[in-house]
């Protein structure tokens, strides 16, 4: 039904909206963060463009109820990612824990008329999806993130956000939705020191979410500890601030 351009670099349906979108998702570094808001798209035209945006594109998709955001990430953005990552990962191996990380990972739910690419899953208590790609080396295979499913796959135990600008669209209720049960959003403002932002911690309550001091997964983790691990990083390195953290845990988890 629609109809693939080669060459243009540009999707079968976005000219409809007389704008090229060629230069916002092939930019390798772009300037900031930059999000805009496309009204009246169908999910099949948000499916068909995840497969027209191809292998090399670094901008990232949320699709909410036929509204469709699109948001090229800065390299900071990733930076945090990782340093995120990292911290998870110790917490798991000091605490005996197996966790199962998926970064990149694309949630897609035409149920709930939703489909996000957060910044990462992570199955701590929850047995992981099977035959979904973990390693970076599996995840590159095809150049496509990792999808899940929800439903039929099982929700992750912890989702990380990461907002270097603030999303348009209001994901919280359709993550509500999912049943996914805590959510560590990160928000640093542009132009300010990307790793000196603030960490919350939102668990579900129902049907919402409601801010916490720690994290339900990892009770002996404080989001205040979360953001000296990123202060350690840079002022520290990287070693000596996983030496630290490593040693924070021993004494108080």
């Amino acid at each position: 039904m629609f109809k693939r351009k080669k060459g243009a670099g540009q999707s079968a349906f976005l000219p409809n909206f007389g704008l090229s979108f060629s230069p916002f998702w092939k930019a390798q570094d772009p300037p900031g963060e930059k999000r805009i808001v496309l009204p009246d798209v169908t999910w099949q035209q948000y499916m068909t463009l995840l497969d027209e945006m191809g292998l090399e594109r670094t901008t990232r998709l949320t699709y909410l109820r036929h509204k469709l955001e699109m948001m090229n990430p800065m390299p900071e953005h990733e930076r945090c990612r990782k340093l995120i990552d990292s911290l998870v990962l110790v917490l798991g191996d000091e605490l005996r824990s197996p966790i199962t990380a998926i970064a990149p990972v694309l949630l897609l739910s035409p149920d709930y008329h939703f489909g996000a690419e957060p910044d990462a899953c992570y199955y701590v208590q929850t047995q992981p999806p099977a035959g979904v790609p973990t390693k970076p080396d599996e995840l590159a295979k095809g150049g496509r993130p990792a999808e899940l499913h929800l439903p039929p796959d099982p929700v992750p135990d912890i989702l990380v956000e990461v907002a270097i600008t603030k999303s348009l669209l209001n994901k919280f209720p359709a993550y509500a939705q999912l049943g996914i049960p805590e959510i560590w959003y990160y928000f640093t403002k542009q132009g300010e020191d990307v790793l000196k932002g603030d960490l919350f911690i939102y668990q579900l309550r129902g049907q919402e979410y409601i801010e916490a001091n720690r994290s339900a997964v990892f009770p002996c983790l404080p989001a205040e500890r979360v953001l000296l691990f990123l202060e350690h990083s840079d002022s520290m390195g990287l070693p000596k601030s996983l030496v630290v953290l490593r040693e924070w845990i021993q004494r108080h988890c």
